[in-house]
């Protein structure tokens, strides 16, 4: 296949292979990672597990705005499936977890979309395997193919991850392999080391010649002595002999240590902050607040905006006098402390941005009558008024 077929293959499944082979990855390293191995390594599958768990968990509801008026639709039968159960099978939390460790792991996500066949309304929502899908693009449209079965493109919701021609998805493994494949080597090279070349690596050395056939049953003799059960462990070396352990050498050691900087890596491949990976080291509570709002921009956003545009454009009527639309509310997690939070709500009220019962619904409490109404600072006011009161004082004086 050439290399513009490489890139723009709308037909079959995306392919690890083809795209480690073509931008030259593979090195010397003997593993080369792909969608089940990559979970083995702690930090991949904990940056994996953490960002398809936050958007997951956040927030997700139906609105409808009219003119400069925004509404939210509790009873909308797509956020009940959004937000709550978007099929008999699983939970909204489920689902979108699913979605998106599909969006990692194999650069897309394909839903199909079960409509009611007299009303239109949609039904359920159910997650097609990515093996058995084939995309074929006509001139004004994409042809989807699903176990022989064509099914139209307004019934698909394709979630894509990173893609090189807005048509397929492709796998972050895909370009991560060799990368990966490394901490791999490292991971296995480590167990091998521990489990093979620890206390019990080492050489028998001797003042005097030993015959041939008799250093064979002096290593046997003291490997079945080392080697019996039992807390206490004695062998008793004859002829001056002595037993001198090998450990890991410096150049082992230094490599072992490659392990920490893997961290580092699998948070450039996933976008995420290293303290996200569980990672510490250089971290304390100042640049934490700092790193979880880089986290929400420069991460969360991007995934949440590219779902969000999808199940607009695929699940609400256009050119109508209203717009309908999917938000994902990424703010939960800027939330601070209870101080910094209670400071936050106080300035929006304050200024005149948000009711005391809208910061009585983010916490989750009942509204209170009353507290419907904007509060304004009495030392301040608007031009048209403060104008006004002028020229009605005028015109007393007059």
């Amino acid at each position: 296949m050439s290399i513009l077929g490489k890139i723009f293959n709308f037909g079959a499944q995306s392919d690890t292979s083809q795209y480690t082979s073509f931008f030259g990855f593979g090195g010397n390293s003997k593993s080369i990672a792909n969608q089940q191995n990559s979970l083995t390594l702690s930090a991949f599958f904990n940056g994996v597990d953490q960002l398809s768990k936050d958007i997951a968990k956040m927030p997700k509801a139906v609105y409808i705005k009219t003119n400069r008026v925004r509404e939210k639709q509790s009873t909308h039968q797509v956020n009940y499936l959004i937000a709550t159960a978007p099929n008999d099978f699983m939970t909204a939390f489920d689902f979108w977890r699913v979605i998106v460790v599909l969006m990692l792991l194999k650069g897309e996500a394909f839903i199909k979309i079960s409509r009611n066949k007299i009303t239109g309304e949609v039904e359920f929502f159910d997650i097609l395997d990515n093996e058995k899908i084939e995309i074929k693009k006509s001139k004004t449209t994409l042809i989807y193919t699903y176990e022989s079965d064509e099914i139209s493109s307004n019934d698909i919701l394709h979630f894509k991850g990173f893609t090189l021609n807005g048509i397929r998805g492709i796998s972050v493994i895909a370009f991560a392999a060799a990368n990966l494949g490394v901490q791999l080597d490292t991971q296995m090279y480590s167990a091998d080391i521990y489990s093979n070349r620890g206390l019990g690596y080492g050489v028998l050395e001797s003042e005097t010649d030993i015959a041939n056939e008799n250093k064979q049953k002096l290593v046997e003799g003291f490997k079945n002595r080392m080697s019996e059960k039992g807390p206490i462990k004695v062998a008793a070396l004859d002829l001056g002999m002595k037993y001198k352990s090998i450990s890991i050498t410096p150049a082992e050691a230094q490599f072992l240590e490659t392990g920490r900087f893997a961290i580092e890596d699998v948070a450039r491949w996933l976008n995420m902050p290293v303290h996200k990976l569980k990672s510490l080291t250089n971290a304390n509570f100042n640049t934490l607040e700092q790193q979880n709002i880089q986290y929400v921009v420069d991460c969360l956003v991007g995934w949440t905006a590219n779902i969000e545009n999808e199940l607009n454009r695929k699940l609400f009527q256009k050119n109508t006098t209203y717009k309908e639309y999917v938000k994902f509310n990424e703010k939960v997690f800027l939330r601070g402390d209870a101080k910094t939070q209670a400071e936050f709500y106080t300035k929006m009220v304050y200024a005149g941005l948000m009711t005391r019962n809208e910061v009585r619904e983010l916490e989750d409490l009942n509204p209170i009558d009353g507290l419907d109404e904007i509060l304004t600072p009495v030392n301040m006011q608007i031009m048209s008024n403060l104008l006004e009161n002028n020229n009605e004082k005028n015109n007393a004086d007059g």
